[in-house]
């Protein structure tokens, strides 16, 4: 796949409409976290990097939370803020990315979503599927003997509890 190095960045930003914290989260905890001082959080802020000033913001919101931590976190690992420019160039500000979703590949200069794991759901539908177009019955029924058996378990548990 060929790289349009000038293409805006497709990494999932976190949706953050409409969920409430339920406990508040200050910017000096998320600082003290990430080993960010309140003086480089400011300089972040300044070159724009930031769209508060967490030295000078009490409680957060989630995305100011995710913000902080994604910037901030490229700046304590060692990331120089000329290169930490680079790395946002091709992002929408605000910065809400996930640090722990998305990834920095250095190979081609561009970031990466991480794939989202498929449901459990979806993954045993597959491998029913799988077997069946196979005409391989013998590991289906293996498993419809496991599921009977643990719905058999649960039903006995329900009763148990019910007494």
């Amino acid at each position: 796949m060929e790289y349009n190095i000038r293409q805006k960045q497709e990494i999932r930003k976190i949706d953050w409409s409409g969920q409430l914290e339920l406990f508040p989260v200050t910017a000096k905890a998320v600082m003290e976290e990430i080993d960010l001082t309140p003086a480089m959080g400011t300089i972040l802020y300044e070159k724009t990097f930031l769209s508060f000033d967490p030295a000078a913001k009490g409680e957060l919101t989630p995305a100011e939370v995710a913000e902080l931590e994604f910037v901030g976190t490229l700046f304590v690992s060692g990331v120089n803020l000329d290169f930490i420019e680079k790395m946002l160039d091709e992002l929408e500000p605000p910065y809400c990315y996930s640090i722990h979703d998305s990834y920095w590949e250095w190979r081609t200069n561009r970031w990466h979503s991480l794939p989202t794991p498929p449901s459990p759901e979806s993954v045993v539908e597959a491998y029913i599927q799988e077997k069946f177009f196979d005409g391989d019955a013998l590991p289906l029924v293996e498993l419809k003997d496991k599921i009977e058996d643990m719905l058999y378990r649960l039903g006995d548990q329900q009763q148990i509890h019910a007494e």
